[in-house]
């Protein structure tokens, strides 16, 4: 019964979903005053509220009634129809939001986007007056099949397998579609379409090529696009920018979208067509920049560009993905990222969770009071570039101590300056919560430590690495720092004499 019940609790989990957020103040909002009313939501959670009824009933009656298996299966399919025209509609919704605010004050952009807003009107009146008679439909055809309400199923304490093997016994439908797909995989040539299929995910072996990956554009429905890499390839595939155009242009409904297995320069402009996008993983490729376009994804909330070693710049207008909560940036030496600067645009991301890197530039705007307003930051961050940091005053907007969910932080000067006092304000203004646990300092060219630095208050930080002081003539007061396990201290030449008080108590690993 295991297919059953995942079955029974994909439906019931995404009309939820979708409950939630036909009812959702935003949501309806959106809609008020405009050409379309809230006539149309309603009617369409009605239909979606009908269906829900009878699912329990239709879940048990499949495994025995051919009839309403392919009922229920292309119920399934509906659904995901429903929920991508929902989530068009929020998008558009947030577009709205995130352009009024980004360019307030501004008519002629206001014009624009009213502009867009009403052919957007028209065809979105279109597309749920077809869907409210498709689910219509199936209203009717659940009558026809004698599906009736019943005792509503708790999914959530429903116990499913917890073992990942698999009993090809309660496997049920589907088998031409995975035995078409597979072969398709297999074979040099196509075999057919696979417009129904909605998530892709395969091992990439060294003699895939771009053909075969040409074909899987054909899925019209594809949400999820992910290459794994078992760690054993010679060499990684190389995509066209032409190749890449064509992949993201035939997979609108894409939600998560992982290209970290191939090597290209560009990504498309197109790449703006996925407005569904939530996941995106450029990792390893050879991009040197972003395409604008990238920042018309309002609902993206991961973007990795891990290991992007021409990576040089990021989008200007970065801070209109309010919905990213995690940005993974990180190089391929010693000093992080080969990035310059962050762009101004990234104290905008309120809300972002997770930023590996951040990169004080040397432009006026792109200084480390972007991280001021970053107040939701947690695990891990480093701070590198602060070379060009003006002074301590400067280093204070970053608000350092304010951040409390973070637990590791890595400050990284990226060469040293003769100005040594600068650099020990810098480092005196870039006090940490006292949450924090781990702490790194790299290249820091001032001849003392900040006060803060060995202080008993730090009792969480059980972690510090310092790196290349060559001026400094004296280590903090270490022994303060009752929870420090592991002391890291390398290349400090002018340093001959553990510091006054000793090591901790409690450390147990000690790098010199």
């Amino acid at each position: 019964m295991a297919a059953t019940l995942v079955g029974g609790a994909f439906l019931n989990s995404t009309l939820n979903v979708l409950f939630d957020r036909l009812a959702s103040k935003e949501f309806i909002n959106f809609f008020r005053g405009r050409k379309h009313d809230e006539s149309l939501l309603k009617k369409l959670k009605l239909k979606l509220l009908g269906l829900n009824k009878v699912l329990n009933d239709a879940e048990d009656k499949q495994i025995t009634d051919p009839a309403v298996k392919k009922w229920l299966h292309e119920l399934k399919g509906a659904v995901y129809d429903a929920e991508d025209l929902v989530d068009e509609i929020a998008t558009e919704a947030l577009r709205c939001k995130v352009e009024a605010e980004y360019q307030s004050g501004s008519n002629q952009v206001q014009s624009l986007i009213s502009s867009f807003t009403k052919l957007f009107d028209d065809e979105i009146e279109s597309k749920l007056e077809k869907m409210i008679d498709t689910l219509e439909d199936f209203l009717k055809e659940k009558d026809e099949l004698g599906l009736r309400e019943v005792a509503g199923r708790n999914w959530s304490q429903t116990r499913l397998p917890t073992t990942s093997l698999v009993d090809e016994s309660d496997v049920y439908g589907r088998e031409n579609e995975k035995e078409e797909l597979m072969k398709l995989l297999e074979d040099d040539k196509p075999c057919g379409t696979f417009e129904n299929v909605r998530h892709f995910s395969c091992v990439q072996r060294n003699f895939d090529g771009v053909d075969k990956l040409r074909l899987i554009k054909d899925a019209k429905c594809l949400r999820t696009f992910l290459q794994i890499n078992h760690g054993l390839l010679s060499e990684m595939l190389w995509l066209s920018n032409k190749v890449l155009d064509e992949i993201i242009l035939g997979m609108p409904r894409l939600r998560l979208l992982s290209l970290s297995q191939y090597e290209f320069e560009e990504l498309p402009c197109s790449i703006g067509k996925l407005i569904h996008l939530r996941f995106l993983d450029l990792s390893y490729s050879r991009i040197t920049q972003l395409p604008e376009s990238v920042c018309t994804l309002y609902n993206l909330e991961t973007l990795l560009l891990s290991k992007c070693r021409s990576l040089r710049t990021l989008p200007a207008d970065l801070g209109k993905l309010i919905s990213l909560r995690l940005l993974e940036i990180s190089g391929d030496h010693p000093f992080g990222t080969d990035l310059k600067e962050m762009p101004v645009s990234i104290s905008r991301l309120k809300d972002l969770q997770q930023l590996t890197e951040f990169v004080v530039g040397k432009c006026s705007g792109s200084g480390i009071n972007g991280l001021k307003e970053l107040n939701s930051l947690c695990g891990e961050i480093t701070i590198s570039g602060l070379e060009n940091v003006t002074s301590g005053n400067d280093a204070s907007e970053a608000k350092l101590k304010e951040k409390k969910h973070l637990k590791s932080l890595f400050l990284r000067w990226r060469s040293t300056t003769e100005d040594s006092q600068k650099e020990r304000d810098v480092l005196e203004n870039l006090e940490p919560h006292t949450n924090l646990e781990m702490l790194g300092i790299t290249n820091y060219g001032g001849t003392r430590f900040p006060n803060w630095l060995g202080d008993k208050s730090f009792c969480n930080m059980v972690s510090l690495t310092l790196v290349n002081f060559e001026n400094c003539f004296s280590l903090p007061p270490l022994g303060q720092m009752s929870s420090l396990e592991t002391l890291m201290i390398r290349d400090f030449p002018e340093i001959e004499t553990f510091p006054e008080g000793g090591l901790p108590s409690g450390l147990t690993r000690l790098y010199i």
